[in-house]
């Protein structure tokens, strides 16, 4: 795997932990047999946020972040410093796991404190540099975030530019991951994990760490 990622816990920081063998770098053409098929590089959201990656990496004040570009894609996990794994769950497991909790509606995304789930092997796709799309291998939905800052997982069908999220990497080989869809360059919602492992809003303006 290439890549994990982690947060601390008012934040979320995560580390990126890298699976050797199972993803390495892929064409571009992997690229866009893994993304659905919508010309996003065309669109004027996805420039702003492209340019908003630029900006940072440049700025004089933020020298101490980098941007990862691995390649059009890799396998990975992001492990949040509070001490969980981030899953996306299949519909047969997050259905299951509402009724036997009580839950009103399935609950796709949360962090997991068990280190080998298959739900927290996760790929991470290139859409643009410094922009990325986290798809559940498992599952094959994509991490996403809402207009009210929730995370959610979608299917492949209902790809969106909420799927897409702005990768920094600190100078502490930590990453931050942000909303490409919501939030401002002042102001950006943040994916963030609580340490009981359910997901924070982006528009709490809380952020994670991630390994």
């Amino acid at each position: 795997m290439t890549g994990a990622s982690t947060l601390p816990s008012a934040s979320s920081h995560f580390q990126p932990f890298a699976a050797a063998a199972a993803a390495v770098a892929a064409s571009s053409s992997l690229m866009l047999n893994l993304l659905p098929s919508s010309d996003f590089s065309s669109t004027s959201l996805l420039a702003n946020c492209a340019r908003q990656a630029q900006q940072l990496r440049q700025a004089k004040h933020s020298r101490r972040f980098t941007s990862r570009h691995d390649g059009p894609n890799r396998e990975g996990a992001l492990f949040c410093r509070s001490g969980t794994w981030v899953e996306i769950l299949d519909k047969r497991t997050a259905e299951y796991e509402a009724r036997r909790d009580g839950l009103t509606k399935p609950e796709y995304v949360r962090g997991n404190r068990l280190e080998n789930s298959r739900f927290s092997i996760l790929e991470f796709i290139s859409v643009a540099f410094g922009l990325v799309s986290i798809r559940g291998r498992d599952s094959q939905r994509y991490l996403c975030m809402d207009r009210e800052g929730r995370l959610y997982a979608a299917l492949q069908e209902n790809y969106s530019a909420e799927c897409v999220f702005m990768e920094e990497m600190l100078e502490n080989y930590y990453n931050l991951y942000s909303s490409c869809a919501y939030g401002t360059p002042k102001k950006p919602w943040y994916i963030a994990l609580r340490k009981t492992g359910r997901p924070r809003k982006g528009s709490q303006f809380n952020f994670s760490w991630f390994a």
